[in-house]
């Protein structure tokens, strides 16, 4: 949607939940809780962490790009796009299998 223009999120939520965008066990991102922030002496304290560690930098950025890679480019929406194609193809086979036993 444009700006301006209203967005309902309960239908925008569901559709990427169809989409696969969402994760079902409700992980929004890995690692999410260790990195988010509320006020400015929790960003401090983010800071101090993360300056000082950064193997645990590297790993959490890590797990968050492979998230993201694996759920949000254009190949990983291709894949769910043709995995879906293929679902319904499917499904209309079955379909049609059953609607030719019905008639025989």
């Amino acid at each position: 949607a444009d700006q301006g223009t209203p967005v309902d999120v309960v239908r925008y939520v569901r559709g990427c939940e169809r989409g696969g965008l969402i994760d079902p066990s409700g992980v929004a991102l890995p690692r999410l809780d260790e990195v988010s922030f509320d006020d400015p002496a929790s960003l401090r304290q983010r800071l101090r962490t993360f300056l000082g560690d950064p193997p645990l930098r590297e790993t959490i950025a890590e797990a968050q790009r492979a998230w993201v890679e694996a759920r949000l480019t254009y190949t990983a929406g291709l894949r769910r796009t043709l995995a879906r194609v293929g679902r319904l193809l499917r499904e209309e086979g079955r379909d049609q299998r059953s609607k030719m036993d019905h008639a025989a």
